[in-house]
């Protein structure tokens, strides 16, 4: 089954279904204090001794804030940035857009005692930046930064299906100059995030759905009008390659060279991806759900998993999980389908998804941190495939 935009959306029905009940709400796991060390990147501390197991928050407060950025191609995006803050940090907690908190404080000063390791988070179709905050200030409580945009013409607020073309062209680049504001700008000498973030060292990828696809694509794709038609009647194909014929100076590589890892979760558009995925330069970690009936396991997941030309490369299917147990849909909308039997526990999953995804990105960047039933992913409804 590909994905319906006339399907109900959760991402788009959580947001319209607190902001009527105007409610708030916390992530599964609360942030501790936290006791553990932890080490920056490069070699580079903040604190001393090992990392704390990575389905644990670390020791940092974490800080947020959301700001408006023009990029490079015109574009306005909101993007939400997560950064661990200093020990003493006190104030109120963020709440996302106005009407959803997290456990995130609300812009306060960072802790850039120390260089950072960067993640950059693409959001689903119909989606919103703060959609997985589960894992977003999870890594921050670890000494990350994270920052990730609203797909502008693709969120839960300006869902515009004619642009589907424009964005599966478009999303790999958001990424990209989101990162490029985050060194360029916020962390410029005497910005807020000064000292925080090294440009040069690059930066990790996550994407649920469309921003799995966005993961894979800033990895690996290249794309023209030509693959785009022959691969229809695939999710995007048409759409795209309608949108390249129109803007042929937009064709070729979407690949970031800076991206050291990725981690696509429920990834789509196997078809517009294919010709690609030989191409594909960094380690991966997919994560699919067994009961996900948008991107499927058959059809999309396992697919574009196969196709990487990468090793090391790694699949985790979570059986019984649906398309929105990787996300915070969930704790947004619980009448979700997704959210209750037969489909996967959240918090659960969550945990699975928080620790694997923690202990395949740290111990890529050499930190002192135990992967052991994390990576590989071990527990019994989890299937672990691996080519190393």
């Amino acid at each position: 089954m590909r994905l319906d935009p006339t399907m109900p959306n959760p991402n788009r029905l959580a947001v319209l279904g607190i902001l009527a009940a105007i409610t708030a709400c916390t992530p599964d796991d609360t942030k501790d204090s936290g006791t553990s060390g932890t080490t920056g990147t490069s070699g580079t501390t903040d604190d001393t001794g090992p990392r704390p197991p990575a389905d644990e928050p670390g020791p940092h407060p974490v800080g947020t804030r959301a700001d408006t950025i023009t990029t490079a191609t015109g574009q306005t995006l909101t993007v939400q940035t997560w950064y661990p803050a200093q020990a003493d940090a006190t104030g109120d907690a963020h709440v996302y857009d106005g009407f959803i908190t997290g456990t995130a404080l609300d812009a306060p000063a960072a802790d850039c005692s120390s260089t950072r390791p960067v993640m950059v988070f693409s959001h689903g179709n119909s989606g919103i930046r703060y959609q997985s905050i589960f894992l977003t200030e999870h890594l921050a409580s670890r000494g990350w930064v994270v920052v990730a945009p609203d797909h502008e013409g693709n969120t839960a607020f300006d869902m515009d299906t004619a642009r589907w073309g424009e964005l599966a062209v478009r999303r790999p680049t958001d990424l990209s100059q989101s990162f490029d504001w985050l060194v360029d700008t916020l962390s410029a000498s005497g910005a807020d995030l000064d000292g925080c973030v090294d440009g040069a060292q690059g930066f990790a990828v996550v994407g649920h759905s469309f921003g799995g696809y966005t993961a894979v694509a800033i990895t690996a794709a290249s794309l023209t009008a030509a693959d785009a038609a022959a691969c229809s009647p695939g999710w995007l194909c048409a759409e795209t390659a309608e949108y390249l014929e129109a803007h042929p100076d937009q064709e070729g590589d979407l690949r970031d060279s800076r991206v050291w890892a990725t981690v696509p979760m429920t990834p789509a558009a196997f078809e517009l991806l294919a010709p690609s995925l030989p191409d594909a330069g960094v380690p991966t970690l997919v994560f699919g759900g067994s009961l996900d009936d948008l991107t499927t396991m058959d059809d999309q997941v396992t697919p574009i998993y196969d196709g990487l030309g990468i090793t090391p490369k790694y699949l985790a299917t979570l059986e019984t999980a649906g398309h929105y147990t990787f996300s915070d849909a969930c704790s947004l909308l619980p009448t979700y389908p997704d959210c209750g039997e037969p489909y996967m526990d959240i918090p659960l999953a969550h945990q699975l998804v928080r620790g694997s995804t923690t202990a395949f990105l740290e111990s890529l960047l050499g930190y002192d941190i135990d992967t052991t039933g994390w990576y590989p992913l071990e527990h019994e409804l989890v299937t672990w495939t691996a080519e190393e």
